[in-house]
């Protein structure tokens, strides 16, 4: 029997691995191509981490300039609204067309150029930021542009007059009162009443009195007379502000005002309040009246059926001097005259007299390189109608003498008449007013401008220099506003009246605003 190893017999025989091929350079093939991938997505998130970084840094750059651009706007309009520039060689007022050129501002973020062009009351407003260029010093500036239009309105000043005011230029030097002091004496004023320096009252028949709602004395106030008063005690005024103290007689020490030192007001203090007085350019006025020296009356402006007349001479030199017509004019002489002239603008200005009727007709600046004198030929009473300011250079004194003068009214009433007291305060100064400027050209023994005597006047008056009024009566119900006051007269003086708006206004201007759209 023969025995058989059965696993021999059964046992597999072993196999050889079979080779697909060599496998050393597939390793280095995956690792280049992964590498290369990685290279490529890590490219792609740096070059959007740039620009992200690019179009952040310019969005900020584009957003400092747009800032700069607005800061460059709001300069214009600060400019418009303050009424001044401080860019040399730019315009004045905001109606000038040069009052905004073109000027850089730098900021440590970058510039802004800024400027505007004036057409037709309408500013159009132009600002440019600039900054640097976020990619580098090659880039081209980052800049943003914005324009905004502004209509402008230019508003006059707005002084109103509402009392008689004397300024103390020259000082006063009378002694009466022991002081250097103005004298009002045997004046009563009923209307409100400022002084600068100091005030000496005297007089008992009638007595000096100050009897307006309201007095306002920078120095010193000194009652000579035990009927000198401010108010009475029976009627007091509203307010009396006297800032050196009062004094009864002419020695003794200031005290404070009161009943005792026969000042009688609701409210007594010492703190005047006196409005600075108005300060005109004289050279200015007389080169834009219309009619005046240099825009004549005009004839093409008679209406039918009307007569030029002759009028009074503004000027007979083309200069101004102060000389004209031997140093005065009547502007209410025996005949008629009509005189009307374009000024600059093309406005219409009017001076013209009615003899036959007394009805004089006042509108806009006129001028007169002279004084004034209706004494010549006096006409009573005169009655004006419109508005207007009358400047007389006045080398020598305008004398308004045993006229009467009443604002609008019905022609030939006398609005002196009794009761003067009631009557000649009425009027409405909105709708007829005239102010009289006098007394530019007045250099030496400048004694007086305004020389009022024997009259009754409802209208404004302005002298550089001194007012006199004198006469048994001289009435005023208007403003008065002088350098100084000499006082040689008796009764009542002056009369309350409605406040009056100086219609050529040298006091500062503003300017109305209304913004249009801002856009880039």
């Amino acid at each position: 029997m023969v025995c058989v190893d059965m696993r021999q017999r059964i046992a597999p025989k072993r196999r050889r691995p079979v080779r697909l091929g060599d496998e050393q350079g597939m390793t280095l093939v995956m690792t280049t191509g992964i590498m290369v991938v990685l290279v490529i997505v890590l490219a792609g998130m740096v070059e959007y981490s740039t620009s992200g970084a690019r179009t952040a840094s310019r969005s900020s750059a584009s957003n400092s300039a747009y800032a700069l651009a607005e800061s460059g706007i709001s300069n214009a309009l600060s400019a418009l609204f303050n009424g001044t520039t401080q860019q040399s060689g730019g315009g004045n007022d905001a109606s000038d067309s040069d009052y905004l050129p073109s000027r850089t501002t730098t900021f440590s973020t970058g510039t802004v150029t800024w400027s505007g062009t004036l057409a037709s009351n309408v500013w159009t407003l132009t600002s440019i930021g600039s900054v640097r260029n976020p990619t580098g010093p090659k880039g081209a500036p980052v800049t943003r542009r914005l324009t905004r239009s502004v209509q402008i309105t230019i508003v006059p000043g707005n002084t109103v007059m509402d009392r008689i005011y004397v300024d103390n230029n020259p000082a006063s030097t009378d002694m009466t009162c022991g002081i250097p002091a103005l004298k009002l004496n045997k004046i009563q004023i009923a209307a409100p009443f400022a002084a600068r320096g100091n005030v000496c009252m005297t007089g008992t028949n009638p007595p000096a009195q100050l009897l307006g709602s309201r007095v306002d004395i920078e120095g010193q106030l000194v009652m000579l007379q035990p009927t000198n008063s401010v108010g009475t005690l029976l009627s007091p005024i509203q307010t009396a502000q006297v800032g050196g103290g009062c004094r009864l007689g002419s020695v003794g020490s200031f005290l404070p005002c009161s009943n005792a030192t026969q000042v009688y007001a609701n409210t007594i203090g010492s703190t005047p309040e006196i409005p600075a007085r108005p300060v005109f350019n004289w050279a200015a006025e007389y080169a834009k009246a219309a009619p005046g020296p240099l825009h004549p009356c005009d004839a093409s402006l008679l209406q039918s059926g009307e007569s030029a007349g002759t009028p009074p001479v503004f000027d007979d030199n083309g200069t101004y001097s102060g000389g004209a017509m031997n140093g005065s004019a009547d502007i209410t002489p025996s005949t008629s005259y009509i005189c009307r002239a374009r000024d600059a603008n093309g406005n219409i200005g009017e001076l013209s007299w009615n003899a036959a009727q007394k009805k004089l007709t006042i509108n806009g600046v006129i001028f007169f390189d002279s004084g004034e004198d209706n004494s010549k030929s006096a006409q009573t009473p005169v009655h004006y109608y419109g508005k207007g300011t009358v400047f007389f250079s006045a080398p020598v004194q305008a004398k308004l003498s045993g006229e009467t003068w009443c604002a609008g009214g019905t022609l030939g009433v006398n609005c002196a008449a009794a009761p003067i007291g009631t009557n000649q305060p009425n009027r409405d100064p909105n709708t007829n007013g005239a102010w009289f400027i006098v007394g530019d050209k007045c250099v030496t023994s400048c004694t007086y401008d305004l020389n009022f005597a024997d009259g009754a006047f409802q209208a404004a008056f302005y002298s550089v220099h001194t007012c006199h009024v004198h006469g048994g009566s001289a009435f005023i119900a208007g403003p008065l506003v002088c350098g100084q006051l000499d006082v040689d007269g008796t009764g009542t003086a002056a009369f309350t009246f409605p406040p009056m708006t100086l219609y050529e206004d040298p006091g500062p201007a503003h300017v109305d605003l209304t913004l249009g759209p801002q856009s880039e």
